[in-house]
């Protein structure tokens, strides 16, 4: 059976749903969109659940059920919401994906699915349900804020080798008309994905490969998704051919707090 996002985080803290109330007729969870099925403990939504504190009515997985599932009720607390608001959870556990090694470790050797990424640069979010579960690690998700960030990890890879072979390009020819190589990073990657150059190649970079005929890089970073661009922009650092970093476990069973 396909877990819910909230259902992969629960399991992989360690924690216990939090029902109150048991389903009359089989419904979905508001939020996460998981079955309910009838007899099954669960929450009933009532005019305060979502009150004008809430921010994300719009995103709500199934307006019309009846009840939220113990999983998202569980993780509806200011850890889930802020603190541990930089994370992945699978059946290995909920870890840390706030550094630079830390999302070079989910990115270079993803978890085994199912799997759910979360990445909030903002102040108390509702981030979990909201997010796909990943059933591959081939093709996973990334939800960073109010965005979902879709990665191909071969077209990654792929990428990678381009993005290294251009900095070796750049270093040892020159530009036609030009007496000095080409210097800084070959395209603009924003951390956090908010500048409107960000997944655009150097209009000098790319000339400069026209001129030496590698046209196939220019393809290959033209084919980016921004999810893409952002996972590039991390593991451009590290190299491939080393062990990636270890992945560091953000939170053990006991140490959560699901009120």
């Amino acid at each position: 059976m396909i877990q819910s996002s909230s259902q992969v985080y629960l399991k992989a803290a360690g924690l216990v749903p939090t029902a109150a109330d048991v389903v009359v007729e089989a419904t979905h969870c508001v939020m996460c969109a998981a079955p309910l099925a009838a007899g099954e403990k669960a929450n009933k939504v009532t005019k305060a659940t979502f009150g004008d504190a809430f921010n994300n009515k719009l995103d709500l997985r199934a307006i019309s059920g009846t009840h939220v599932c113990g999983a998202c009720q569980a993780l509806w607390s200011k850890d889930w919401l802020q603190k541990y608001s930089k994370s992945y959870a699978c059946a290995e556990g909920v870890f840390k994906l706030a550094s630079n090694e830390d999302q070079a470790a989910f990115l270079l050797n993803p978890p085994p699915p199912p799997f759910v990424a979360i990445l909030s640069t903002r102040q108390q979010q509702h981030m979990i349900w909201r997010t796909p579960v990943s059933l591959s690690q081939e093709l996973f998700f990334v939800r960073m804020d109010g965005d979902v960030l879709t990665i191909r990890r071969r077209v990654l890879m792929e990428a990678l080798d381009a993005y290294k072979h251009i900095v070796e390009v750049m270093a040892s020819t020159l530009p036609e008309g030009r007496k000095r190589p080409l210097k800084g990073p070959p395209a603009w990657i924003d951390r956090q994905l908010e500048s409107s150059k960000t997944g655009m190649l150097r209009t000098d970079v790319e000339a400069l490969l026209h001129q030496v005929g590698d046209d196939w890089a220019v393809e290959r970073l033209h084919g980016l998704t921004m999810g893409e661009w952002w996972a590039l922009n991390i593991i451009n650092r590290f190299d491939p051919q080393s062990p990636p970093p270890r992945r560091n476990a953000l939170v053990d069973a006991d140490d959560t707090d699901a009120s």
